[in-house]
């Protein structure tokens, strides 16, 4: 080693530097190339990774697609099949419409024609009621005639002999008949009434004398009171009698109505002659014209006659007015009402008593009061002279016809 000189020392020095140098610069250029090799390797994987996504996304998609389609398919055959029928349904409504367009129009045709047809018949009805009244026009109806008493003879000339012997005034012989029988059902049992007479005159002059002269007499037959009317026909009787309340009301109020034919009623009136076409009209002519009370009002006046209400009408009287055909004025009554109204009721309950009991134009010979013997009045004399408390009038005693010696 000592054999070695300083320039080889120095030489071999600077050899191992430059190998270590060389070496540290072949490292550091191997690390260079494994970091560039390092870079490189993460750059393909991004890449790849990116592709791979973008594959599986695109997959994905596919697959997506697949499943949504098969899931609708269903859906869009029901929908397809759900238009397919939506469209028959609208195409059988329109269909629909036309024929009920075309079926209205023929529903108001129809309509039309009915109304018609119904005014038609109601017509022809009403003519071939009027033609079998007609026809009956000279028949009439005999009620009460006791079964058997026909006692075999014929029925017509039956018929004919009582009519000439219940109607002796009217026909001197039997009159001639075209035909008469009993009307149709089974014979009734004893105690049921009997059968009614039809009879069709010859001559419709004595089916008229013999109506007027029944509607104006009482017809007897063998003890029997015999009832007459005119033959009409059922739907006709049942059209007449819807006037029969009326009829009533009106004969209540003393006011004179016919009947005529084939069904109306004429009304005399105030000296006016009214016919009314349905019972509706006269029912209305009734309520309107007719003053009638209201069932307190009438309960009011058939109450019996009260001490006080004669004291409370004598008070009413106007003072100062000329006496009566009493000869006592009104002064004088409300003087003496203490001692004149007790002697009054008397009166009056007596003349009311006695208008119960006897017919309207007949009048008790005598009125006692307390004994005392006084001069004879009618009874509808005393029922005139008061007028009693009705609401939304005063009260009224008049009693210028009150007996002169009342006072003796």
């Amino acid at each position: 080693m000592s054999n070695v000189n300083p320039k080889q020392r120095s030489a071999a020095s600077q050899s191992k530097k430059a190998s270590k140098l060389a070496s540290m610069v072949t490292a550091s250029s191997q690390d260079e190339n494994q970091d560039s090799e390092g870079n490189m390797d993460d750059s393909l994987s991004m890449t790849q990774l990116i592709a791979e996504l973008a594959k599986q996304r695109e997959v994905l998609k596919e697959d997506m697609a697949a499943l949504i389609l098969n899931s609708v398919k269903p859906l869009q055959i029901s929908v397809d099949a759900l238009r397919e029928t939506v469209n028959s349904f609208q195409s059988r409504l329109t269909s629909t419409e036309t024929i009920a367009g075309e079926n209205f129009e023929r529903l108001v045709a129809a309509e039309s024609t009915i109304s018609s047809l119904k005014a038609q018949n109601t017509l022809l009805l009403d003519r071939l009621d009027d033609l079998e009244n007609r026809s009956r026009r000279s028949n009439l109806r005999i009620l009460n005639v006791p079964e058997g008493s026909e006692d075999g003879k014929d029925p017509t000339v039956f018929v004919s002999e009582l009519l000439a012997e219940a109607m002796a005034e009217v026909f001197t012989s039997p009159p001639p008949l075209d035909r008469a029988h009993r009307s149709l059902g089974l014979k009734p049992i004893a105690g049921k009434p009997a059968r009614a007479f039809v009879l069709c005159f010859h001559r419709y002059s004595d089916r008229e004398l013999a109506f007027r002269w029944a509607r104006q007499h009482e017809v007897k037959f063998r003890g029997n009171t015999l009832r007459v009317y005119p033959d009409l026909s059922a739907a006709l009787a049942k059209k007449r009698a819807t006037f029969n309340p009326v009829k009533r009301d009106l004969y209540q109020q003393g006011i004179r109505f016919r009947l005529l034919y084939p069904a109306r009623l004429k009304v005399m009136f105030k000296g006016d002659n009214l016919i009314f076409e349905t019972p509706d009209e006269a029912n209305d002519f009734y309520e309107k014209q007719i003053p009638c009370l209201s069932t307190q009002d009438s309960d009011s006046l058939e109450n019996d006659i009260t001490l006080e209400e004669i004291k409370g009408a004598i008070q009413d009287l106007k003072p100062g007015r000329a006496p009566g055909e009493d000869g006592f004025p009104s002064d004088f009554y409300k003087k003496f009402s203490e001692v004149l109204a007790p002697k009054l009721l008397y009166v009056f309950q007596n003349a009311l008593l006695a208008k119960n009991n006897m017919a309207f134009n007949e009048a008790p010979a005598w009125v006692h009061i307390e004994k005392e013997l006084i001069a004879p009045f009618p009874a509808e004399a005393f029922l005139t002279q008061l007028a009693r408390s009705i609401p939304d009038q005063n009260p009224v005693l008049k009693f210028t016809r009150v007996c002169v010696p009342l006072l003796k």
